[in-house]
């Protein structure tokens, strides 16, 4: 898997074609503009003697200090996304990890959970469901799942806990109280887990919004540099390299050569203040980020994950009481020239209770 997405390996194609077209013909346009320019700085327009001979003697600035400028300043940028990308990267496989570990342990405890009341339905004639805390169907979202768990084993450490089983259908090799420790185990780590990924939600907002404003930083460069390549090779008459580094209307940070079917620019001016070969700026806004991720990922506050088109994790059950999490982040998948990744979201805790999220 790329470190990479592609939304910024389009962005890299794009500068690495403009830089090689700099590179190879840079020189050629710089002496191109200096000796357009030398008639000019020469007072070529003046009638005063003296003022002629003031200005002989300066001599027409020279563009190619410029040109290098350009070049490192498209250099740097690109390179400053290209890791902030790369750290988004690294923190998006760190979160897949610990949801992994988080689905993990809550196959642990909806497995004891349903375990524990077909026991009971299997060795008591009239157990009180609603009094065991085992009612209805055992939710495997994990915030709901993790408060049915804590609430089994709370009343199945109770000394009387045996008013609610009934009388045995035959004799049960039963110990709620052992039964009880061991189902708290397993959901206290299940609270750990889920603490544990919600805190690494926080760095993955961060690292989405640095990212996201690094997107925003090059575009903005990319599309004012391209765009003065673009005019100085109008101004000496290479139509072709100036189709060449032509920036794109629809697609920021990227030229309408890699992008495809957006015309031919003229360069003229439209009456708005835009070369019309432009469009001015198209946005600055990112691509929704890291093949497509949005926000944080849609944790919904109780490891139901719903990224990555909404697929909703374990079942996708709701939970218990109707929980259902903080909500999913939007996003819109592509990009969208202003917007960008929306952020936030995250999980919202684990409950309350015990403070692993039980109730």
């Amino acid at each position: 898997m790329s470190k990479i997405s592609k939304e910024v390996t389009d962005r890299v194609r794009s500068v690495r074609s403009v830089l090689f077209n700099l590179r190879e013909k840079g020189d050629g346009l710089a002496n191109r503009v200096n000796l357009l320019g030398e008639p000019f700085m020469n007072g070529g327009f003046s009638t005063n003697a003296t003022e002629n001979a003031t200005l002989e003697e300066q001599t027409a600035p020279e563009y190619g200090p410029a040109l290098s400028l350009f070049e490192g300043i498209l250099e740097g940028s690109i390179e400053a996304l290209s890791q902030r990308d790369e750290a988004l990267f690294h923190v998006n496989r760190d979160l897949a990890a610990l949801r992994a570990l988080r689905d993990e342990q809550v196959d642990v405890v909806y497995s004891m959970v349903g375990r524990m009341r077909h026991f009971v339905l299997a060795e008591f004639e009239e157990p009180r469901l609603d009094l065991l805390g085992l009612v209805g169907k055992t939710p495997r979202e994990p915030v709901a799942l993790l408060r049915r768990a804590q609430t089994v084993a709370n009343i199945f450490a109770m000394p009387n806990v045996g008013n609610h089983l009934g009388p045995a259908a035959m004799a049960p090799s039963f110990d709620p109280a052992a039964r009880a420790a061991e189902l708290q185990t397993a959901a206290n780590l299940l609270g750990d887990r889920l603490d544990a990924l919600n805190e690494h939600l926080q760095t993955y907002d961060q690292a989405l919004l640095d990212r996201n404003s690094a997107i925003q930083d090059y575009d903005r460069v990319f599309v004012r540099i391209a765009r003065i390549l673009e005019d100085s090779f109008r101004l000496v008459g290479d139509e072709e390299m100036a189709e060449r580094v032509r920036p794109s209307e629809s697609r920021p940070g990227m030229t309408a050569a890699d992008v495809g079917g957006e015309g031919t620019g003229t360069g003229e001016d439209n009456g708005t203040g835009e070369d019309n070969g432009t469009g001015g700026d198209t946005g600055t806004g990112g691509d929704t980020g890291n093949g497509g991720d949005t926000g944080n990922g849609g944790d919904t506050g109780n490891g139901g994950d719903t990224n990555n088109g909404g697929d909703t994790n374990n079942g996708g059950d709701t939970g218990n009481g109707g929980d259902t999490g903080g909500g999913g982040d939007t996003g819109n998948g592509g990009d969208t020239g202003s917007g960008g990744d929306t952020g936030n979201g995250g999980d919202t805790g684990n409950g309350g209770g015990n403070g692993n999220g039980g109730g």
